[in-house]
């Protein structure tokens, strides 16, 4: 057994810069973390996002340059895997490779305890991890969140990714859908519509991002049809099927 005057469940940007700010006040300080320490931007969003969209743009605007005559692009832009290849090489460079070893030095040099796994509270001021008991005066929980995978018959059995495995896995879809107009699915679907995928984003609701103003909402969706990224609104998935090599999304009518 063991006890801390401070644990943290979680070690993304809030849970890693309270258990910093808190050893390095003199007191004692375990970080738990079952993934990454440094969270989700760091690796699977923020940053590999941001250097996807610039890659994105960059090519974007040679290409019309190229149809303007004013350039020739190196020869490794005239080809949407190889630019893609490229792109996702500078992705991870961002990205450190998602490898969180930098951060966990710096947590340690404040003096924090990092441990790996997921911890389970068994009882007030205890948790387990790893069969191992560890006690605390005062706990912060800073778990963040996890992709939420909708409730439709048939989607377990084809091919899923999630924003992470968008921004983590080196291969350029040939054409994909994409369940929500929000921030990440809207980023994404330029993303990959930039690099030659055949992108469909289905929405639930009557506009993107509709969160935000509807005259911002209006610019993208005319942004994105130019660039052939294909809108379905109002719509609804029910059900998903393979049908030979291809995945079929049925719509509510």
């Amino acid at each position: 057994m063991v006890n801390y005057d401070l644990v943290v469940l979680g070690g993304g940007s809030a849970g890693g810069s309270i258990a910093g700010a808190v050893a390095r006040g003199g007191k004692s300080v375990a970080l738990v973390e079952e993934r990454l320490v440094g969270g989700e931007c760091p690796y699977f969003a923020c940053m590999p996002s941001k250097a996807m969209l610039y890659a994105a743009e960059v090519r974007n605007l040679i290409g019309k340059a190229r149809e303007a005559g004013a350039v020739n692009g190196p020869p490794l832009l005239d080809k949407a895997k190889g630019a893609y290849a490229t792109a996702v090489a500078w992705r991870d460079e961002v990205a450190e490779q998602r490898d969180d070893s930098d951060a966990v030095r710096q947590l340690e040099e404040d003096g924090v305890k990092v441990m790996r796994g997921r911890g389970h509270i068994v009882s007030a001021g205890t948790l387990q991890l790893n069969g191992e008991r560890i006690d605390w005066n005062d706990l912060v929980i800073s778990i963040g969140t996890i992709a939420v995978r909708p409730e439709i018959p048939g989607l377990d059995a084809v091919p899923l990714w999630t924003s992470d495995d968008a921004y983590s896995r080196p291969e350029l879809p040939e054409s994909a859908i994409i369940l929500g107009g929000g921030p990440v699915g809207c980023e994404l679907a330029q993303v990959w519509a930039r690099f030659g995928c055949s992108v469909t984003i289905v929405q639930r609701a009557a506009r993107l991002i509709p969160r935000e103003e509807p005259a911002i909402a209006d610019v993208l969706t005319q942004a994105f049809r130019k660039e052939g990224i294909k809108l379905l609104f109002d719509a609804e998935a029910i059900g998903v099927e393979s049908v030979g090599k291809e995945i079929r999304l049925s719509l509510r009518d």
